[in-house]
Formats: C-alpha cells, sequence, structure tokens
C-alpha cells in the first residue's frame, strides 16, 4: 500500500451535489458511529449535534492507498483520544464496535 499525506473523499447529499471531505495526516477527527448507534433524530444534517460522548475522537497517525480491480481503497490509521478503559465507560460505540473485536492495549503503536 502506498503511504499518502491526504485523502480527499467525495459523496453526493440528498440534492446530489458532491461534497469533498479532506483528511490528512495530524488532523484530528470526530467519527460519527453506525446511523443504527444513534439515538433518534441524530445523524441527519440538519439535526441536533451529536453528544460529544457519543462520537469517536482521534488523531489520523496515517492514510494508505490501495487499487483493487481498479477501485481505490483507502485507509487511516487512528489514534484514538481514549485508552481501553475509557471506551469501556465514556464511549459505549466505540467500546462495542471496534475495542471488542481487536486485541488492542492502552498504549498506541
Amino acid at each position: 500500500m502506498m503511504p499518502y499525506r491526504k485523502i480527499l473523499i467525495s459523496e453526493d447529499n440528498e440534492e446530489g451535489e458532491s461534497i469533498v471531505h479532506e483528511f490528512a495526516v495530524g488532523n484530528c477527527v470526530s467519527i460519527l458511529p453506525q446511523t443504527s448507534e444513534l439515538p433518534e433524530g441524530y445523524g441527519v444534517e440538519d439535526g441536533p449535534a451529536l453528544p460529544l460522548n457519543l462520537m469517536w475522537l482521534g488523531v489520523v497517525k496515517g492514510i494508505r492507498m490501495r487499487a483493487i480491480d481498479g477501485v481505490d481503497e483507502g485507509f487511516a490509521k487512528i489514534q484514538w483520544f481514549y485508552s481501553k478503559s475509557d471506551a469501556r465507560n465514556v464511549v459505549q460505540s466505540l467500546y462495542a464496535s471496534v475495542l471488542l473485536q481487536e486485541d488492542l492495549t492502552d498504549s498506541y503503536g
């Protein structure tokens, strides 16, 4: 996989307009959990702001890209702002979705 300093990801909004999101190494990011895990009314463009304890917060430590059968795939290495024990108590959706599925320690590396 090839390393990159930044990546652009585009998606179409409800009106069919393309929205581009830029992510770069060193950026702080907030990542929403899956829509099915959000309380009703959250996760929509004009909805209320999601409480911080429901977001996954971290910093982008690395970006890699690869092409498989002509389709580009991007991968980001994220250093979470939570230890495994913090996530268990603070950000339940991160703990259930990510940390239970992987053998992670409280240290980055």
